[in-house]
């Protein structure tokens, strides 16, 4: 199981979409977890129908007004389930499609962390 984890820093601009698709699609992978996407659900969704039709996803866009994470998967290779999601997590039990056997289960967590910290003024 090879797994990416990728701060993308926003996906709403199309060249970005196909940017990030064509890398995806290249540097073949079992599971994406693309981070701070600032993506609305329709977006992603859109996203899914037009670049990544044969991938399956989830996002944390149930307890978010905008997906934060979006997690993508070969469902070739992969199936994945999610656990718990909230606005700075999203954690999915994952496992070989196959089910020949049980050696690529596990938990897949992908975190942000967002902690507002005061800015030094001066130099240390």
């Amino acid at each position: 199981m090879i797994i990416c984890s990728w701060n993308i820093r926003g996906l709403n601009n199309p060249l970005k979409q196909h940017e990030v698709v064509g890398l995806m699609k290249k540097y073949i992978m079992d599971i994406y977890g693309l981070l701070e996407t600032k993506l609305l659900p329709s977006r992603v969704a859109t996203l899914h129908k037009f670049r990544l039709r044969d991938w399956k996803y989830l996002s944390n866009t149930d307890v978010s007004s905008t997906a934060r994470i979006v997690v993508f998967w070969d469902p070739c290779t992969i199936s994945g389930d999610l656990f718990a999601s909230s606005a700075q997590a999203l954690h999915l039990s994952v496992h070989n499609s196959s089910g020949s056997d049980s050696t690529g289960m596990g938990n897949l967590g992908m975190y942000l962390l967002n902690l507002p910290l005061p800015r030094a003024v001066g130099v240390i």
